[in-house]
Order: C-alpha cells, then structure tokens, then sequence
C-alpha cells in the first residue's frame, strides 16, 4: 500500500472517537481503517494512554465499569482491519531518544513520531500542542500532521497544504471541522463536562 496512505495514531485522535458530542469528525477515519482503505500503526505507549484517557471520560460520563469499557475500546480499535499495534523494537527506541533530545516534548508524542520515521507513515495528531509550538517546522519536515482550521464561515477545512499529497489532504478536511477554539487536547484536559456523551459500544464492525 501507498506509504501516503499509512498514519501513526497520536492518543488525541483516538480518544477524540470516544466523545459522541465531539466537534471533530474522526469517525470518517475510522471509517476508512474498517474498510482498509487506509492503515494506521498505535505505538505500545499509545494505548496505554488511550486506557487511561477513556477510562477518565467513561468514569465523568457515568458509566458503571469504565476501566471494562476502556478496555474493550482498545480490543476493538486493534481489531479494525486497517489499525497494526506497532511492536516497538531496538530501532524505534533508539530513534525516540535521539528525537527526545532534540524535541522537549512527551515520550508518548515522541514515539509517534518515531514509528512514523521508522514506517515512512504520517504522524497524525488532532491538534499542535503548545510544547511543538517551537518545533513546528521541524516536526513537518518530519511528516507530523496536526489538524489545521479553516476561517469560521468554513464547515470543513481545506486539504493542508503543507502536505503534498491529495489523499491525505483530504482525511484531514474529513477530521477536523471548524468548530471555534477547544481548550486542549482530551488527554491533557483537566474538567469533563458533566454532560459528556461517550461511545459505549463503538459502531464499526472489527475484523473476526
């Protein structure tokens, strides 16, 4: 398969799936990884984070057992046809700690970006964080993309055009919607609301 149509799964985007109230469409990607159309690689440490993250939400949402439904978030999102559990070896360990040292930012962020390196894969994060701020350049070059905001009179954004490739341009005007300002990605988010809406019982059809 064309490398352009491989992505690394950043914990953002992944947890983004789980709020049904959500203003970023992130289910048209994932509509993609259950028909193959696309594939995409989770790192080890991402999933980690997305058992943490999802629990947080199901626990704010009310839900009975969140730890179970965050279990069984992960157990279907690695059984989508076109989602890989990247087994991180010597290289893409290697790789992450020279990266760190270069990038301040988190491992987990790292490490995405690593097994993009090591996959000739994108990097897919919702959003730039303030900690890649100084480094955006950098991280483009790298192949890292972040969703992009089109101007507010726009319902969907623009391909990016930092990335030459249409493909790709185009799942990302499917991800992000122009929505207004969120306050931060759902990992780093410190308040749920009360209200919040969550994906029980994720509704793409895994692979048997």
């Amino acid at each position: 398969m064309n490398s352009r149509r491989v992505f690394v799964l950043d914990t953002s985007v992944i947890a983004e799936y789980v709020d049904e109230a959500s203003p970023f469409q992130v289910d048209k990607l994932f509509d993609f990884l259950r028909a193959g159309a696309v594939r995409a690689y989770v790192s080890p440490v991402t999933i980690s984070e997305v058992i943490y993250v999802a629990s947080r939400m199901y626990s704010e949402a009310g839900v009975q057992d969140a730890n179970r439904e965050a279990l069984e978030l992960v157990r279907w999102l690695l059984a989508l046809p076109g989602v890989e559990l990247e087994t991180i070896g010597r290289e893409v360990a290697v790789l992450a700690g020279e990266l760190r040292k270069k990038f301040k930012m988190a491992l987990s962020d790292i490490y995405v970006i690593a097994v993009g390196m090591h996959r000739q894969a994108t990097p897919l994060f919702l959003k730039r964080e303030t900690e890649m701020a100084p480094y955006e350049n950098e991280l483009r070059k790298l192949g890292v993309a972040f969703g992009k905001r089109s101007a507010s009179n726009s319902k969907m954004l623009n391909p990016m055009r930092e990335i030459n490739d249409v493909f790709i341009g185009t799942v990302l005007s499917l991800l992000f919607t122009d929505v207004g300002e969120r306050n931060s990605m759902l990992s780093l988010r410190k308040n749920f609301s009360s209200s919040l809406s969550v994906r029980m019982h994720p509704g793409l059809s895994p692979r048997k």
